[in-house]
């Protein structure tokens, strides 16, 4: 569901009656809304048109870095999505790429994903998305 006036006050009714648990449950159910917004009082903010959004932070940064936990880190090693076991071939994949003389950020080794920056992300899903692949 795209996010209006309407739907923020929908999860903002279940953020009052359930702010204090923190369970991941209650974080899926508010679908991204942290808390309430002031400006939501003024008579023409729509919350759904009026908040930019920023493709390399909520996407490269934000999608890539949960996608490289689920698929290497060790907590999920069992898991039927990890590619863990597939770190190496990954990585030396990813290092034979060659990136375009205009990315301002080429990726460290894939091992380090935990520190990558949102341009080594973005880069990773860009240039070497077909390392995954295979």
């Amino acid at each position: 569901r795209l996010r209006t006036n309407e739907t923020y006050d929908e999860f903002m009714k279940i953020y009052a009656q359930e702010r204090f648990k923190d369970t991941n449950e209650m974080r899926d159910r508010l679908r991204g809304h942290i808390g309430p917004c002031s400006l939501r009082d003024l008579t023409y903010f729509d919350v759904g048109t009026s908040f930019l959004s920023d493709s390399l932070h909520n996407v490269y940064h934000g999608v890539m870095k949960r996608l490289f936990r689920l698929w290497f880190d060790k907590k999920y090693r069992t898991q039927p999505w990890s590619i863990r076991s597939k770190l190496k071939v990954i990585s030396r994949f990813l290092t034979e790429v060659k990136y375009p003389s205009t990315s301002t950020r080429i990726p460290r080794h894939i091992e380090k994903y935990e520190k990558y920056k949102a341009n080594e992300e973005r880069s990773v899903l860009l240039f070497g998305f077909s390392a995954f692949c295979s």
